[in-house]
C-alpha cells in the first residue's frame, strides 16, 4: 500500500484513539457537572452514534464496545452492561441505518433519539435482570427518555465536530 495510505489511516487511528480517551475522560470527570442530575448525557453513547452514523463502517462496532468496556470499568455498574448495551445499539444501528440514512441533520438526530433509548433500554433490562430491585419504568420515563431527547439535540454538533476534526487532522496537506 503506498505510504500516505498508511499515514491517513495511522492519524485516523491516533484521532479516534485520542478521541476515545477524551472522550472517556469528559463523561467521568468534567461531563458531571453539565445539565441536572436527572438530565446527564452518556457523552460516550452521544459520541459514538453520530460517530457510526457518520462513518458507518465495522471498526465503530468494535470501538464501541472497547469504550465500553472502559465505562465498566470506570463506573460501578456491573461489568459489560455498557459495552454490550453500546454493541447491540450499534450493530441494530449500522444495519437499520444502511438502509434508510439520508444523511441530513434532522434524520441523524431522531436515529440518534431513537438508538439511545433503545442502548438506554437495552442497559436497564439487563441491570433490571441483574438487580430485581430496580424501578427500571420509572428511571425509563424520567431519566432515558429526556437524556435520549437530549442525544438527538446535540448529536448534529457532534457530527460537524468530527467532520472538522476529520478534515483538519487527516486530509493531506496540499
Amino acid at each position: 500500500r503506498p505510504p500516505v495510505f498508511r499515514q491517513t489511516m495511522m492519524r485516523m487511528f491516533l484521532l479516534y484513539f485520542g478521541l476515545g480517551i477524551v472522550v472517556l475522560w469528559w463523561h467521568v470527570t468534567l461531563g458531571r457537572a453539565f445539565f441536572t442530575p436527572d438530565l446527564r448525557p452518556n457523552w460516550v453513547l452521544l459520541y459514538l452514534l453520530p460517530l457510526l452514523l457518520h462513518r458507518p463502517e465495522s471498526w465503530v462496532l468494535f470501538y464501541g464496545a472497547a469504550l465500553g468496556l472502559a465505562l465498566d470499568g470506570l463506573s460501578h455498574l456491573h461489568t459489560g452492561v455498557y459495552a454490550f448495551s453500546f454493541l447491540a445499539t450499534l450493530v441494530l444501528a449500522r444495519t437499520t441505518t444502511n438502509w434508510f440514512y439520508s444523511g441530513n441533520s434532522l434524520f441523524l438526530g431522531i436515529a440518534t433519539a431513537f438508538f439511545s433509548l433503545i442502548s438506554g433500554l437495552i442497559s436497564l433490562l439487563l441491570l433490571n435482570s441483574l438487580e430485581s430491585e430496580l424501578g427500571w419504568g420509572a428511571i425509563f420515563w424520567s431519566v432515558t427518555l429526556p437524556t435520549s431527547v437530549l442525544h438527538g439535540l446535540l448529536a448534529p454538533v457532534v457530527v460537524w465536530g468530527l467532520a472538522r476534526l476529520e478534515h483538519s487532522l487527516l486530509e493531506p496537506a496540499s
